[in-house]
């Protein structure tokens, strides 16, 4: 949800699987990256932290 939810698709899947056979979100482009929340206050696991 969070990498449709960037204005800047600054945000995107990892190359890698976690234990549960998924790929997390990764922040690819952090100086594309205006701070803007959006991908905070989509995120149902609450794993995001904004910190520009």
């Amino acid at each position: 949800m969070c990498i449709k939810a960037c204005p800047k698709k600054c945000i995107s899947f990892s190359k890698q699987f976690n234990r549960a056979g998924y790929c997390w979100a990764v922040l690819e482009k952090e100086d594309t990256c205006i701070g803007c929340g959006f991908c905070y206050m989509v995120c149902p696991d609450v794993c995001i932290e904004v910190y520009k």
